[in-house]
């Protein structure tokens, strides 16, 4: 993170500082990382948060219908415990999978809600984002 970091300030133009640049990312909102609102019409707040990953610690480290059944259904101690093992296996394969194409598939649901802005080869590209001629694009399909 620290080289992304570093490359990303390197490649700021050289008349844009990063003291101007956070200025002018705070200006737009992006600095906002933690937001304790509960007004229900936005999508991130800590609160949201907090709920579902309640439900997701409840799915994953609550009693599964599964295990029990594989624990329940095993002729010996030892059988229980290679089903349980075997259980396990399968299911951190599910999740993986499940957790890693989930922000591909919501991604693809929110494209045509996001917003790019262009700005159109200032003389300045300082100037342009703090005085705030920078025109948005228009929605891209």
């Amino acid at each position: 993170m620290a080289l992304a970091f570093g490359i990303a300030v390197h490649r700021l133009p050289a008349d844009l500082s990063f003291t101007d640049a956070l200025s002018i990312a705070g200006r737009m909102g992006k600095l906002q990382a933690v937001d304790f609102s509960i007004d229900p019409s936005k999508r991130y707040t800590v609160w949201s948060g907090i709920l579902g990953g309640f439900f997701l610690s409840l799915s994953y480290f609550g009693a599964d219908q599964s295990q029990v059944q594989r624990y329940l259904a095993g002729g010996s101690l030892r059988a229980s415990r290679i089903g349980l093992l075997f259980n396990a296996l399968v299911k951190v394969r599910c999740n993986s999978s499940s957790c890693s194409s989930a922000p591909w598939f919501f991604s693809s649901i929110n494209s045509k809600s996001r917003r790019s802005f262009s700005i159109s080869r200032p003389t300045s590209a300082r100037s342009k984002l703090v005085t705030g001629e920078a025109e948005p694009a228009p929605d891209s399909i």
